[in-house]
Protein backbone atom coordinates (compact mmCIF):
# COMPACT_ATOMS: atom_id res chain seq x y z
CA UNK A 1 0.00 0.00 0.00
CA UNK A 2 1.24 3.35 -0.90
CA UNK A 3 2.39 5.75 1.78
CA UNK A 4 2.05 8.78 0.07
CA UNK A 5 -1.21 10.73 0.71
CA UNK A 6 -4.22 10.59 -1.05
CA UNK A 7 -5.11 14.20 -0.71
CA UNK A 8 -3.26 17.80 -0.29
CA UNK A 9 -5.03 20.73 0.76
CA UNK A 10 -2.65 22.92 -0.66
CA UNK A 11 -3.91 26.17 0.38
CA UNK A 12 -5.08 29.29 0.36
CA UNK A 13 -3.99 30.60 3.99
CA UNK A 14 -6.73 33.00 5.28
CA UNK A 15 -9.03 31.12 4.18
CA UNK A 16 -10.23 28.35 6.72
CA UNK A 17 -7.86 26.40 7.30
CA UNK A 18 -7.29 26.01 10.77
CA UNK A 19 -10.43 24.99 10.69
CA UNK A 20 -10.05 22.32 8.24
CA UNK A 21 -6.87 21.26 9.72
CA UNK A 22 -9.06 21.08 12.58
CA UNK A 23 -12.01 18.89 11.11
CA UNK A 24 -8.86 16.62 9.55
CA UNK A 25 -7.37 15.98 12.75
CA UNK A 26 -10.62 15.38 14.55
CA UNK A 27 -11.76 13.06 11.97
CA UNK A 28 -11.53 9.16 12.82
CA UNK A 29 -10.76 8.36 9.00
CA UNK A 30 -8.09 10.87 8.34
CA UNK A 31 -4.81 10.45 8.96
CA UNK A 32 -3.35 14.36 8.93
CA UNK A 33 0.29 15.10 8.04
CA UNK A 34 -0.09 19.38 8.90
CA UNK A 35 2.64 21.29 7.52
CA UNK A 36 5.33 19.57 6.91
CA UNK A 37 6.78 21.89 4.31
CA UNK A 38 7.68 19.48 1.77
CA UNK A 39 6.95 21.48 -1.02
CA UNK A 40 7.06 25.22 0.24
CA UNK A 41 8.42 27.11 0.48
CA UNK A 42 11.10 26.68 -1.91
CA UNK A 43 13.75 28.49 -0.16
CA UNK A 44 13.43 25.36 2.52
CA UNK A 45 14.66 23.16 0.19
CA UNK A 46 12.94 19.81 1.80
CA UNK A 47 11.63 18.44 -1.98
CA UNK A 48 15.57 17.70 -2.30
CA UNK A 49 15.20 15.42 0.19
CA UNK A 50 13.10 13.07 -1.96
CA UNK A 51 10.29 11.18 -2.34
CA UNK A 52 11.31 8.19 0.49
CA UNK A 53 11.60 10.86 3.15
CA UNK A 54 8.25 12.46 2.44
CA UNK A 55 6.35 9.07 2.42
CA UNK A 56 7.84 8.52 5.39
CA UNK A 57 5.76 11.20 6.82
CA UNK A 58 2.60 8.90 6.29
CA UNK A 59 4.24 5.44 6.95
CA UNK A 60 2.34 4.93 10.43
CA UNK A 61 -1.22 5.31 8.79
CA UNK A 62 -3.87 2.51 9.32
CA UNK A 63 -4.27 0.74 5.73
CA UNK A 64 -8.28 1.75 6.52
CA UNK A 65 -7.42 6.03 6.95
CA UNK A 66 -7.08 8.72 3.79
CA UNK A 67 -4.14 10.54 4.63
CA UNK A 68 -4.16 13.62 3.82
CA UNK A 69 -1.34 16.46 4.02
CA UNK A 70 -2.88 20.26 4.86
CA UNK A 71 -0.40 23.33 4.27
CA UNK A 72 -1.97 26.19 3.04
CA UNK A 73 1.05 27.86 1.95
CA UNK A 74 1.59 25.01 -0.49
CA UNK A 75 0.54 27.33 -3.16
CA UNK A 76 2.58 30.49 -1.48
CA UNK A 77 5.68 28.97 -2.04
CA UNK A 78 7.36 32.53 -2.24
CA UNK A 79 8.49 35.77 0.32
CA UNK A 80 7.32 39.13 -0.36
CA UNK A 81 11.60 40.76 -0.81
CA UNK A 82 10.27 43.41 0.95
CA UNK A 83 7.10 42.72 3.56
CA UNK A 84 8.75 39.06 3.90
CA UNK A 85 5.16 37.98 4.23
CA UNK A 86 4.36 34.74 1.80
CA UNK A 87 3.73 34.87 -1.41
CA UNK A 88 2.04 33.68 -4.84
CA UNK A 89 2.98 33.81 -8.30
CA UNK A 90 1.65 32.13 -11.33
CA UNK A 91 5.16 30.62 -11.91
CA UNK A 92 5.38 29.46 -8.94
CA UNK A 93 1.87 27.68 -8.69
CA UNK A 94 3.02 25.83 -11.50
CA UNK A 95 6.39 24.98 -10.39
CA UNK A 96 4.68 23.63 -6.98
CA UNK A 97 1.50 21.83 -8.57
CA UNK A 98 4.74 19.87 -10.85
CA UNK A 99 6.44 18.83 -8.08
CA UNK A 100 3.18 17.31 -6.19
CA UNK A 101 2.46 15.42 -9.86
CA UNK A 102 5.59 14.09 -9.65
CA UNK A 103 6.15 12.92 -6.53
CA UNK A 104 1.88 11.64 -6.28
CA UNK A 105 0.46 11.86 -9.76
CA UNK A 106 -3.01 10.14 -8.28
CA UNK A 107 -3.58 13.01 -5.27
CA UNK A 108 -6.82 14.73 -5.03
CA UNK A 109 -6.17 18.29 -4.49
CA UNK A 110 -8.50 20.75 -2.16
CA UNK A 111 -8.05 24.35 -3.20
CA UNK A 112 -9.93 27.00 -0.90
CA UNK A 113 -10.21 29.96 -2.38
CA UNK A 114 -11.27 33.63 -1.20
CA UNK A 115 -12.33 37.22 -2.41
CA UNK A 116 -9.18 38.57 -2.88
CA UNK A 117 -10.71 41.90 -1.37
CA UNK A 118 -11.61 40.08 2.02
CA UNK A 119 -8.23 37.65 1.62
CA UNK A 120 -5.78 40.82 1.05
CA UNK A 121 -7.53 42.65 4.00
CA UNK A 122 -6.82 39.32 5.90
CA UNK A 123 -3.18 38.85 5.55
CA UNK A 124 -3.00 42.70 6.62
CA UNK A 125 -3.73 41.19 10.05
CA UNK A 126 -1.46 38.44 9.56
CA UNK A 127 1.29 40.46 8.41
CA UNK A 128 0.52 43.05 11.46
CA UNK A 129 0.62 40.41 14.01
CA UNK A 130 4.04 39.16 12.64
CA UNK A 131 5.41 42.34 13.29
CA UNK A 132 4.89 44.60 10.22
CA UNK A 133 4.82 48.40 10.43
CA UNK A 134 3.39 49.66 6.74
CA UNK A 135 -0.25 50.99 6.84
CA UNK A 136 -2.37 49.08 4.63
CA UNK A 137 -2.26 51.18 1.57
CA UNK A 138 1.66 50.64 1.28
CA UNK A 139 0.84 46.64 2.15
CA UNK A 140 -1.38 46.82 -1.03
CA UNK A 141 0.69 48.33 -3.56
CA UNK A 142 3.93 46.33 -2.12
CA UNK A 143 1.56 42.99 -2.88
CA UNK A 144 0.63 44.26 -6.52
CA UNK A 145 3.79 45.69 -7.54
CA UNK A 146 7.11 45.00 -5.24
CA UNK A 147 8.81 48.55 -5.34
CA UNK A 148 12.39 46.09 -5.67
CA UNK A 149 11.53 43.88 -8.29
CA UNK A 150 7.96 45.40 -9.61
CA UNK A 151 6.81 41.73 -9.29
CA UNK A 152 3.11 40.97 -8.70
CA UNK A 153 3.78 39.12 -5.97
CA UNK A 154 -0.71 38.35 -4.83
CA UNK A 155 -1.05 36.62 -8.31
CA UNK A 156 -3.91 34.63 -6.68
CA UNK A 157 -5.49 34.76 -10.60
CA UNK A 158 -8.14 31.56 -9.43
CA UNK A 159 -9.13 30.59 -12.62
CA UNK A 160 -6.18 30.21 -13.92
CA UNK A 161 -4.28 28.99 -10.12
CA UNK A 162 -7.34 25.66 -11.27
CA UNK A 163 -6.31 25.31 -14.32
CA UNK A 164 -2.59 24.66 -13.56
CA UNK A 165 -3.85 22.05 -10.94
CA UNK A 166 -6.51 20.51 -13.77
CA UNK A 167 -3.80 20.37 -16.35
CA UNK A 168 -1.46 18.29 -13.75
CA UNK A 169 -3.51 15.77 -11.72
CA UNK A 170 -6.06 13.36 -13.33
CA UNK A 171 -10.02 14.63 -14.09
CA UNK A 172 -12.21 15.20 -11.05
CA UNK A 173 -9.04 15.30 -8.56
CA UNK A 174 -9.16 19.04 -7.97
CA UNK A 175 -11.84 20.35 -5.67
CA UNK A 176 -12.30 23.93 -5.26
CA UNK A 177 -14.50 25.43 -2.27
CA UNK A 178 -15.30 28.92 -1.46
CA UNK A 179 -14.76 30.45 2.04
CA UNK A 180 -17.61 32.41 1.84
CA UNK A 181 -19.51 29.49 1.08
CA UNK A 182 -18.38 27.46 4.05
CA UNK A 183 -18.82 30.80 6.59
CA UNK A 184 -22.70 30.75 5.14
CA UNK A 185 -23.26 26.61 5.18
CA UNK A 186 -20.36 24.87 7.14
CA UNK A 187 -22.84 21.53 7.29
CA UNK A 188 -23.27 21.95 2.94
CA UNK A 189 -19.65 22.14 2.53
CA UNK A 190 -18.24 19.19 4.48
CA UNK A 191 -20.65 16.95 2.85
CA UNK A 192 -19.14 18.04 0.16
CA UNK A 193 -15.72 17.64 1.04
CA UNK A 194 -15.94 13.96 2.77
CA UNK A 195 -17.93 13.35 -0.24
CA UNK A 196 -14.99 14.20 -2.30
CA UNK A 197 -11.91 12.56 -0.33
CA UNK A 198 -14.79 9.01 0.43
CA UNK A 199 -15.13 9.45 4.13
CA UNK A 200 -18.09 9.40 6.28
CA UNK A 201 -19.15 12.75 7.29
CA UNK A 202 -19.26 12.79 11.42
CA UNK A 203 -21.56 15.42 13.75
CA UNK A 204 -21.03 18.98 13.14
CA UNK A 205 -17.58 20.70 14.02
CA UNK A 206 -18.16 22.82 17.16
CA UNK A 207 -15.92 25.51 16.24
CA UNK A 208 -13.72 27.34 19.24
CA UNK A 209 -10.65 29.54 19.70
CA UNK A 210 -8.66 26.79 18.78
CA UNK A 211 -10.05 25.69 15.91
CA UNK A 212 -10.23 29.24 13.93
CA UNK A 213 -8.48 32.44 13.85
CA UNK A 214 -9.91 36.07 13.91
CA UNK A 215 -7.98 39.06 12.85
CA UNK A 216 -7.37 42.15 14.33
CA UNK A 217 -10.24 44.66 14.53
CA UNK A 218 -9.63 48.39 13.47
CA UNK A 219 -8.05 48.86 17.05
CA UNK A 220 -6.28 45.96 17.49
CA UNK A 221 -4.44 46.57 13.94
CA UNK A 222 -3.56 50.40 14.92
CA UNK A 223 -2.54 49.34 18.68
CA UNK A 224 -0.44 46.35 17.12
CA UNK A 225 1.56 48.35 14.44
CA UNK A 226 2.03 50.83 16.67
CA UNK A 227 3.64 48.41 19.33
CA UNK A 228 5.81 46.84 16.11
CA UNK A 229 6.90 49.72 15.04
CA UNK A 230 8.46 50.68 18.84
CA UNK A 231 10.10 47.37 19.67
CA UNK A 232 10.67 45.69 16.68
CA UNK A 233 13.81 45.34 14.73
CA UNK A 234 12.62 42.54 12.16
CA UNK A 235 9.61 41.26 11.09
CA UNK A 236 8.74 37.19 11.53
CA UNK A 237 9.15 35.44 8.50
CA UNK A 238 7.29 32.02 8.13
CA UNK A 239 8.82 30.09 11.24
CA UNK A 240 11.13 32.66 11.80
CA UNK A 241 10.94 34.55 14.86
CA UNK A 242 10.79 38.41 14.79
CA UNK A 243 13.69 40.26 16.08
CA UNK A 244 12.46 42.93 19.30
CA UNK A 245 14.05 45.40 21.34
CA UNK A 246 12.40 43.79 24.14
CA UNK A 247 13.33 40.04 25.35
CA UNK A 248 10.81 37.94 23.04
CA UNK A 249 9.16 36.08 25.66
CA UNK A 250 8.34 39.01 26.79
CA UNK A 251 7.09 40.58 23.01
CA UNK A 252 5.05 37.15 22.69
CA UNK A 253 3.43 37.55 25.78
CA UNK A 254 2.50 41.11 24.91
CA UNK A 255 1.10 40.11 21.85
CA UNK A 256 -1.20 37.39 23.18
CA UNK A 257 -2.28 39.84 25.61
CA UNK A 258 -2.89 42.34 23.16
CA UNK A 259 -5.03 39.82 20.68
CA UNK A 260 -6.99 38.40 23.46
CA UNK A 261 -8.03 42.15 24.99
CA UNK A 262 -9.07 42.57 21.10
CA UNK A 263 -11.10 39.52 20.77
CA UNK A 264 -13.21 40.10 23.75
CA UNK A 265 -13.90 43.83 23.33
CA UNK A 266 -16.97 44.62 22.15
CA UNK A 267 -17.36 45.98 18.18
CA UNK A 268 -19.07 49.31 19.11
CA UNK A 269 -15.31 50.39 20.82
CA UNK A 270 -12.51 48.56 18.41
CA UNK A 271 -14.37 49.03 14.99
CA UNK A 272 -14.71 47.25 11.88
CA UNK A 273 -11.98 45.20 10.77
CA UNK A 274 -12.58 46.26 6.98
CA UNK A 275 -12.27 50.10 7.79
CA UNK A 276 -9.14 49.70 6.01
CA UNK A 277 -10.97 48.89 3.08
CA UNK A 278 -11.46 52.40 1.52
CA UNK A 279 -13.25 52.76 -1.93
CA UNK A 280 -10.01 53.28 -3.92
CA UNK A 281 -8.07 50.24 -2.47
CA UNK A 282 -11.31 48.02 -2.91
CA UNK A 283 -11.02 49.25 -6.57
CA UNK A 284 -7.46 48.59 -7.35
CA UNK A 285 -7.73 45.38 -6.14
CA UNK A 286 -11.01 44.20 -8.02
CA UNK A 287 -9.64 46.09 -11.10
CA UNK A 288 -6.65 43.61 -10.75
CA UNK A 289 -8.87 40.17 -10.90
CA UNK A 290 -11.86 41.39 -12.69
CA UNK A 291 -11.46 39.37 -15.81
CA UNK A 292 -9.98 36.21 -14.18
CA UNK A 293 -12.55 36.61 -11.61
CA UNK A 294 -15.17 36.78 -14.65
CA UNK A 295 -13.69 33.45 -16.15
CA UNK A 296 -13.67 32.05 -12.29
CA UNK A 297 -17.41 32.63 -12.21
CA UNK A 298 -17.68 30.58 -15.67
CA UNK A 299 -15.70 27.58 -14.78
CA UNK A 300 -17.58 27.14 -11.16
CA UNK A 301 -21.30 27.95 -12.28
CA UNK A 302 -21.54 30.04 -9.87
CA UNK A 303 -22.69 34.16 -8.99
CA UNK A 304 -19.58 35.31 -7.39
CA UNK A 305 -20.26 38.92 -7.32
CA UNK A 306 -22.42 38.68 -4.58
CA UNK A 307 -19.37 37.31 -2.89
CA UNK A 308 -17.74 39.87 -3.42
CA UNK A 309 -15.41 38.41 -6.02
Amino acid sequence: MSQLPDALHVGFSKCASTFLQSFFNEHPSVFLVNQSHFFSPFEYRHYDSGKEVYSALFRDAEPEKVKIESDEHIVLPLFHPVLRAAATTLASVKEVSGKIRDIQPNAKIIIVIRNQVDLIASRYSEYILGGGKSDFDLFVKEYLRCSRDGVNYYQNYYSQIIDIFNNDFLPNRVLVLLQEELAHDEAKILRQLCGFLNIGVPQPHRRGLRSRRVGLSDLGIKVVRSFNNAVIERQEQSYTKAVAKIPYPFYKASLRAMRLVDYYLPKSVKGDKNKVLTADIVERIRGEFREDNTRLAELLGKDLASLGY
